[in-house]
């Protein structure tokens, strides 16, 4: 067979593939980048958004860095890993986890919770890395008062050692002082009569028996002053040993304190010295204010674009991707339905199963009969009895208990009307107790408003809940008009 020819078709040249957007930067942000990909217009504000989240991210960690090097005293380079740690932890976790909060006009309650959230974190945050380059850069005034801190506890040291023994030094000063007295008046009088004694030898008309008394008093004097020395003896070995162990706990105790005063110069007491400067100084306090303030904002810098941005704006990526986790869940809640129709399902079979299993054993047990007895088996009612058994019974009660219903409105709203008297009535207790009242009647609305509480979170806010729960729903009303009445009754009584 001959070919015909082939007319000659023109062919296009295929179009040339379009090169994927680079889009690594935006992982900072917590994107899908997926879903990124398909929105061109809004590459270039998430690519950027990603970049500031990086450099913030460095700019944090080598904040932490020099911070943390201040506090313990390191340089900088010898801790460079805790930085480089840090910038990793806010760019990689944090901030990605934050903005992922998706942000939209009508969707504005997921970004008050995410922008509370991060602004709680963004105060510890800019606080913690804040306030060691405060201490760093006030650090002269700061020594200064230190300084002059320090030698005032020391005249406070001093004052108090010399308060506390230089009245019991002085007093064993004084005892000793007496006793030495004591001896030396009784040495002089012995010393006096031996120099009377001593005339004869002196003078032609100092008679001798005069010489002989006073050298009787001389030797009186001298038996005296050896039993007082005898005697004093041990007295002024203890008392020299207590005026040198009193100097001695002196001594201790203004070096110990001179030494505490010395070693408080740590963060704390850094802390404590620069809140005292900018007590005084309006300068230095709305200095350090501005620091803080500064960390916090660049800190909340990129939660603050991306939120003004989907306020002001409609994204596209926003809406795609709040459609793609609509499918997702739409896709949760089909498979979810599905389980729930296959459990009921085998249920149902399983029930079904049984009733036919009972008939044919009736229907097997009035035949055998018959053929026993020569009766006619068909006097009898074969159909199979309608009556549930004891199981199904228990059964169908149980999955009719388990159901997930709607409350009807006016038991909701009592049951709230009853969470807020419960409330009311713990607050009463509460400051009753606080009066010097019983604490009786704070104990029994605060475990009734527990499991209020607990019976609220369960069903939604006591919106939709199994048939079973609502007694206790309608029980949460009835315990809060008996509360505030029965915690009142308590406190009197």
């Amino acid at each position: 067979m001959r070919r015909l020819p082939q007319a000659s078709v023109p062919v296009a040249e295929a179009a040339a593939p379009r090169p994927q957007p680079n889009v690594w930067l935006s992982w900072f942000t917590g994107a899908d980048l997926s879903i990124l990909r398909t929105t061109p217009s809004e590459i270039v504000f998430y690519n950027s958004l990603g970049l500031g989240v990086l450099l913030i991210s460095c700019l944090g960690g080598i904040a932490a860095c020099a911070s943390l090097a201040y506090v313990i005293d390191q340089r900088p380079e010898d801790i460079w890993l805790v930085g480089l740690g840090w910038a990793i932890l806010l760019s990689c976790g944090i901030e990605r986890l934050v903005l992922q909060t998706p942000g939209s006009r009508e969707a504005w309650k997921p970004l008050i919770v995410g922008v509370a959230i991060r602004v709680f974190v963004s105060i510890l945050i800019g606080f913690m890395l804040a306030e060691p380059l405060i201490l760093k850069i006030n650090e002269p005034e700061i020594n200064r008062y230190l300084h002059n801190q320090a030698t005032a506890e020391r005249h406070e040291v001093i004052a108090g050692a010399k308060g506390t023994y230089e009245p019991l030094i002085n007093r064993a000063v004084a005892k000793r002082s007496a006793i030495y007295e004591q001896e030396n008046r009784l040495e002089n009088r012995r010393d006096e009569f031996r120099a009377l004694a001593d005339c004869g030898s002196e003078s032609p008309a100092c008679l001798p028996a005069t010489a002989r008394e006073y050298t009787e008093k001389a030797d009186r004097e001298a038996s005296r002053l050896d039993r007082a020395r005898a005697r004093n003896a041990p007295k002024l070995q203890a008392l020299n040993a207590n005026i040198e162990r009193r100097q001695s706990q002196k001594g201790d105790e203004e070096t110990g304190g001179w030494q505490s005063v010395a070693e408080s110069n740590g963060v704390l007491a850094r802390i404590e010295a620069l809140g005292s400067i900018a007590a005084t100084d309006p300068v230095a306090n709305i200095e350090a204010w501005i620091l803080r303030l500064f960390f916090i904002s660049i800190d909340l810098l990129p939660l603050a674009i991306k939120v003004s941005r989907s306020l002001a704006f409609d994204s596209a990526y926003e809406a795609r991707y709040a459609a793609s986790r609509g499918q997702d869940l739409l896709r949760a809640e089909e498979e979810a339905a599905a389980v729930d129709i296959a459990r009921q399902r085998m249920k149902d079979q399983v029930r079904a199963d049984k009733r036919v299993n009972q008939a044919a054993i009736a229907a097997d047990a009035e035949r055998r009969i018959g053929d026993g007895d020569g009766a006619d088996p068909f006097d009898f009612d074969d159909s199979p009895s309608s009556a549930m058994s004891l199981d199904e019974f228990i059964d169908d009660i149980t999955d009719y208990g388990s159901r997930v219903v709607d409350v009807p409105d006016d038991l909701r709203r009592s049951a709230l009307i009853g969470l807020a008297l419960i409330g009311g009535s713990l607050v009463i207790g509460l400051s009753w107790a606080l009066l010097g009242g019983s604490l009786l009647g704070a104990l029994l609305p605060l475990f009734a408003g527990g499991f209020a509480v607990a019976l609220g979170v369960f069903t939604g806010g006591f919106r939709q809940a199994p048939a079973w729960a609502m007694r206790p729903v309608l029980w949460t009303f009835i315990c809060g008009l008996i509360s505030i009445p029965l915690v009142t009754l308590v406190n009197v009584v």
